[in-house]
């Protein structure tokens, strides 16, 4: 059985090329790079090295003067197979230091197999390639060793930078596409990305929908109008068209959202014998804009978020930076498409809240007008004609009677007084008269004086009315702000002082109520089975009710600011 001693430091070339040998009969051995393949080859002798160049340690360049040069090896035929030094010169420099052949990969397995078979023979037949003499030419195959090195230094080198710049333009596009949250403008920077960042000439960007299991187009970018017509061609599908229903077979770009693959085609001249489309709109051998087409799903987590379709000026396999670059952009892509998805939904339920939370505020209103008007029109006047009544009661009295229920009387009369006092200042509460007589600032002084008198806490109010007024809505939401910011001071804060300033400010009004109690953390989660704070939920949905941010600031033992501004 024929051994062959393998050489390469790339482990799966390595195994690849062993079970391909191994399964058509012959016996093998491997190495990672030239040294250990000497020392394989010196206690064992095969019977043909098939080696890389490229190699740590010792590369296949020296390997094969070795090899050649060592008395107890050199009758051993010697083949390159590499995909790194790929030049005429390279082959010339290694036939001339003594290798049977120099094979390029990749190669079908049975023309490699053929190859290998062939050297055997002329080997057995003719002898082995003799190679040039070390001592004679030393100097020019050191000169061509060199060149060979320098050549494929230029290659890395050149591929480094190109490497470089494609993931510099990878990182900008990823940068511009994230940048914002808005679904149609990162479309199209999504779109603009492909065409910087992967030298596309036509980039087609659709979406999933997933209620209605179809691709949306989107985003169309391209170089020129023949670019779009030649990508709907390849495609079978107007760029305008609405929505595209996923199913098997339709075309690639719903094969590759349901197969979660990318589809690569690196001719188009080949589309004819592989699309799957009944038909098309343009003849393929009009197509002449492009070269290659790549079409790649977007997904997230393994869920299909949309597809895009990638014309190029370019034909001929992609290597694995090159379809690793398109992958990532890819994923970049699928990402910014779906945080803005998701902020365009969280806009929208939040939308939903304020809207919600107007109508709400605006139902309360109504319902505290109600109250007020029913507490002034029935219980306001039933305490009116009860105490007349009380009184006219008292006067009719005889003497002797008036004398027994004059306590009682005059107690009655004090009930219906003090009785008549509250229901008025559950009105003044309700819809207090001075804010629609005198405005917000009026009322706030008005309803901190009521505040100081009833908790024995300092209410300093300071400000000037507003010039024009604000719209009522928004004063009674500003002032229903300060009354339960107010009650939060009562219930928690064991405050001494309270400020409260209005203040108008460029393009709205801005309310502060500060005050120098006990202060809490904002940020500190609730403990398990306690109650959450409504005031502060009540406080947040009347700003937002009308268009207004309300913000919270507090810490333990520095008292607290709430802090509320409208636009006007």
């Amino acid at each position: 059985m024929t051994k062959i001693l393998i050489v390469d430091d790339n482990e799966e070339a390595l195994y690849m090329l062993r079970f391909l040998l191994q399964k058509n009969g012959y016996q093998v051995d491997t190495a990672t790079n030239g040294q250990e393949a000497l020392e394989k080859a010196r206690a064992e002798r095969p019977d043909m090295i098939i080696s890389d160049i490229l190699m740590p340690v010792m590369d296949g360049f020296t390997l094969c003067r070795q090899w050649k040069g060592d008395d107890r090896l050199k009758e051993i035929p010697f083949v390159f197979y590499t995909a790194t030094y790929t030049d005429p010169q390279d082959e010339e420099l290694t036939l001339s230091l003594g290798a049977e052949r120099f094979i390029v990969k990749p190669v079908e397995p049975d023309v490699f197999l053929g190859m290998l078979r062939e050297v055997i023979e002329e080997c057995k037949a003719s002898g082995l390639v003799t190679p040039r003499q070390p001592v004679e030419e030393e100097a020019v195959l050191f000169k061509e060793y060199s060149e060979a090195l320098i050549r494929k230094l230029e290659d890395k080198m050149v591929q480094v930078e190109e490497a470089n710049q494609c993931l510099l333009a990878l990182q900008e596009a990823s940068a511009a596409m994230t940048s914002s949250l808005g679904l149609d403008e990162v479309l199209r920077r999504i779109g603009r990305g492909a065409v910087e960042a992967l030298g596309s000439s036509a980039v087609w960007i659709l979406v999933v929908n997933e209620a209605e299991d179809t691709l949306e187009s989107k985003v169309m970018v391209s170089v020129s109008e023949e670019d779009v017509s030649a990508l709907e061609g390849a495609l079978a599908l107007k760029a305008d068209a609405v929505r595209i229903p996923i199913v098997v077979g339709r075309n690639w770009l719903t094969d590759a959202v349901l197969s979660g693959e990318p589809i690569f085609v690196p001719d188009v001249s080949e589309m004819r014998q592989r699309a799957r489309c009944l038909e098309v709109l343009i003849p393929l051998e009009k197509i002449t804009t492009f070269k290659s087409l790549a079409v790649v799903p977007l997904l997230v987590k393994d869920r299909r978020v949309g597809v895009v379709a990638l014309a190029r000026s370019l034909a001929g396999e992609d290597s694995e930076a090159e379809i690793g670059l398109i992958t990532a952009f890819a994923n970049q892509a699928a990402i910014a498409i779906e945080n803005a998805r998701l902020f365009s939904s969280v806009s929208e339920q939040r939308e939903q809240l304020r809207a919600l939370a107007a109508w709400l505020a605006n139902v309360e209103e109504a319902e505290r007008q109600r109250l007020a008007q029913e507490l002034h029109d029935r219980a306001g006047q039933n305490l009116t004609a009860l105490s007349i009544n009380l009184n006219v009661v008292r006067s009719q009295l005889s003497a002797q009677s008036a004398t027994k229920m004059a306590a009682r009387l005059d107690d009655s009369l004090r009930l219906v007084t003090e009785t008549a006092e509250h229901i008025r200042d559950v009105m003044a509460d309700l819809r207090p008269p001075v804010l629609d007589d005198y405005g917000l600032l009026a009322a706030l002084r008005w309803y901190g004086e009521r505040f100081s008198q009833r908790t024995a806490v300092a209410t300093v109010v300071q400000g000037e009315e507003l010039a024009p007024r604000l719209p009522p809505a928004v004063e009674m939401a500003l002032f229903c702000i300060a009354q339960e910011a107010l009650t939060n001071v009562a219930k928690h804060a064991q405050a001494r002082q309270v400020t409260m300033m209005l203040e108008g400010m460029a393009g709205g009004v801005r309310l502060t109520i500060a005050d120098d109690g006990d202060g809490f953390d904002p940020t500190a989660p609730r403990r398990p089975g306690e109650r959450p704070g409504w005031g502060l939920i009540t406080m947040r949905e009347r700003a937002q009710a009308v268009d207004g941010h309300l913000q919270v600031e507090s810490a333990p033992g520095q008292g607290t600011r709430v802090v509320v501004e409208v636009g006007r």
